[in-house]
């Protein structure tokens, strides 16, 4: 994933021969930007997905969110941050091939430029988990970029060890630390909560959805097995 098949001789002939054009969805920006608190002075709410480990559905619900308040009519920009949502966008930036110093500006600068197109709510996708130890830097530094009003937590209930084969963290321990980061800065609250629960049965599903929604008294829902359930209404509500 960290090579570039621009730089991959045979592909790069063979492109050329053909007359071919070779895009590399993970090249970063070049000149890099860094970040100059531009969220100080921004109006527009930002919606990051945050979650308690990798795969845990970050992507698919940053792009669910998006498409489901569009068919409401609202004016929603997505801003993807790894190839999948680079590709069904049509922009952003692949976070994780950033130079550590670049991150945060990265992501403040694809947020500016799409607060040009004037929309009624950010939602930004998100990578890795701040207690995941491969990607937690990737995780800081988008969420420094961000500067999230807003944020939406994914989760797998039926994984007991993360990516690295390190136990899960709890949900209430990774929604207590972005709210910590963040408190440095600005205010900024958990919305929702989007469970993925292919591995439980509907039963056992619904009852998870129901006690996740009791505890933390947030909308709950698996958005692809059992729809909004009131999870896209309140959000909503942060744009009217």
């Amino acid at each position: 994933m960290h090579e570039f098949i621009n730089d991959d001789k045979e592909f790069s002939n063979e492109a050329k021969i053909s007359n071919v054009n070779l895009k590399d969805l993970r090249m970063p920006p070049d000149p890099p930007h860094f970040p100059i608190g531009s969220w100080k002075e921004r109006r527009t709410p930002v919606l990051l997905i945050v979650g308690t480990d990798c795969d845990s559905g970050k992507m698919t619900t940053a792009w669910e969110v998006t498409e489901r308040l569009k068919k409401r009519g609202r004016a929603v920009e997505f801003v993807g941050t790894g190839q999948t949502g680079i590709l069904l966008s049509g922009s952003g930036v692949p976070i994780d091939a950033v130079k550590a110093d670049f991150m945060a500006g990265e992501i403040e600068k694809a947020i500016d430029d799409a607060i040009i197109r004037n929309p009624e709510l950010i939602i930004v996708e998100g990578q890795g988990s701040l207690t995941n130890q491969y990607y937690a830097g990737v995780t800081l530094g988008l969420l420094h970029g961000a500067m999230p009003d807003y944020m939406l937590m994914t989760h797998d209930p039926a994984r007991p060890l993360d990516v690295t084969d390190y136990p899960m963290s709890t949900m209430e321990t990774i929604i207590k630390l972005h709210l910590d980061l963040m408190s440095h800065f600005k205010d900024s609250k958990f919305i929702g909560i989007n469970l993925l629960t292919f591995a439980l049965s509907e039963e056992r599903a619904l009852e998870t959805i129901n006690q996740t929604k009791d505890k933390f008294n947030l909308p709950t829902t698996d958005l692809i097995r059992f729809g909004d359930m009131k999870l896209i209404d309140a959000i909503e509500e942060i744009i009217q």
